[in-house]
């Protein structure tokens, strides 16, 4: 099972979708992901590239975080456009690098609504389908491990992987 897409007018297969919302959440936060949202009502797709903020591990202030880009403008689809961060409390917010227009956008409503019904699960979660890139949150390499591919980590990766 894979997510088709579209790509020099060739169709390919790749990715799946998670189902559970913890997994979701933790693909998210694997450190370097990029996801697809769809819609089951309207059937329209978002994607979205997240990637964990560099820590100097001596510097024990520093907080983890998460970086968060759109993929798709109305002009170029294939423009990034920052959309904020994902605190280490799992709190997705606006940086001062967020762009005040992104803020109104839907892209942004999107990702911010996601966050809020992965940290407290409703039935409303439903309402989407969240299909993984088909390559590892954390490493970013190709995944081809049956096991691997429905999860969203590589074998080696899946030892690494924190459950947040």
């Amino acid at each position: 099972m894979g997510m088709e897409t579209k790509e020099n007018n060739m169709s390919k297969t790749e990715g799946a979708i998670i189902s559970n919302p913890k997994d979701m959440f933790n693909y998210i936060r694997g450190g370097r992901c990029r996801f697809t949202v769809v819609s089951q009502k309207s059937g329209t797709r978002m994607t979205f590239k997240v990637k964990k903020a560099k820590t100097d591990p001596t510097k024990t202030w520093q907080k983890a975080a998460w970086f968060v880009w759109s993929l798709g403008g109305i002009l170029d689809s294939s423009t990034l456009t920052y959309l904020g961060m994902i605190d280490e409390g799992g709190n997705f917010k606006a940086t001062a690098k967020t762009r005040p227009e992104t803020i109104t956008g839907v892209h942004y409503k999107t990702f911010d609504w996601l966050v809020r019904h992965l940290n407290v699960p409703t039935p409303k979660l439903e309402q989407v389908e969240f299909w993984h890139s088909g390559r590892c949150a954390m490493c970013g390499r190709k995944l081809t491990v049956p096991s691997s591919v429905s999860f969203g980590f590589g074998p080696e990766c899946s030892t690494k992987a924190v459950n947040y």
